[in-house]
């Protein structure tokens, strides 16, 4: 197994019907790329999956994945998240990331300050939110969005909060 960074790029939802098809809720924009592209697992040891796209639903995906064939083995893999090596996603533009990049970026202050470091990335139907695992072993969350966020620099390992008054 490479070393290589894997990226989250979707997560089995659920089941679809009784021969083996699950719904993904995916974090790619194109639907052709999971038939092009080895998808990685930590479940089932790393496990590469093959997936073929069936069709679409609210909010999601349907796939069938090889060797998944009915409704009992499909049900074993609800929330199990799908991953791709970080070479065969699409080339960024300068402003755009990866949520998976956000995980573990020191998080600071307007005036350097640490506040904590990046825990997780949330999307709960309303927008992207932050994790925020504080110095103070607390948890807070933001918006990943203005004008709680301020400079994003993965390269150098850290992002810039603003922090709403209460916190």
């Amino acid at each position: 197994m490479t070393s290589e960074k894997r990226i989250k790029v979707a997560t089995i939802s659920g089941v679809h019907g009784i021969k083996g098809e699950v719904k993904l809720h995916s974090f790619v924009e194109n639907d052709n790329f999971f038939s092009k592209n080895p998808i990685l697992s930590d479940f089932y040891n790393k496990k590469h999956f093959t997936l073929k796209i069936t069709g679409t639903i609210k909010n999601g995906l349907i796939a069938k994945i090889d060797g998944i064939n009915d409704r009992n083995n499909a049900e074993l893999l609800k929330n199990t998240e799908l991953f791709a090596l970080e070479s065969a996603l699409p080339p960024l533009a300068d402003d755009e990331f990866y949520h998976s990049q956000l995980i573990g970026l020191e998080a600071r202050s307007e005036n350097g300050g640490k506040i904590g470091t990046i825990a997780a990335v949330h999307n709960y139907g309303a927008g992207d939110i932050l994790e925020i695992t504080t110095v103070s072993s607390g948890s807070e969350m933001l918006p990943l969005s203005d004008p709680w966020v301020g400079k994003i620099n993965i390269e150098q390992g850290f992002i810039t909060l603003t922090l709403a008054e209460y916190l």
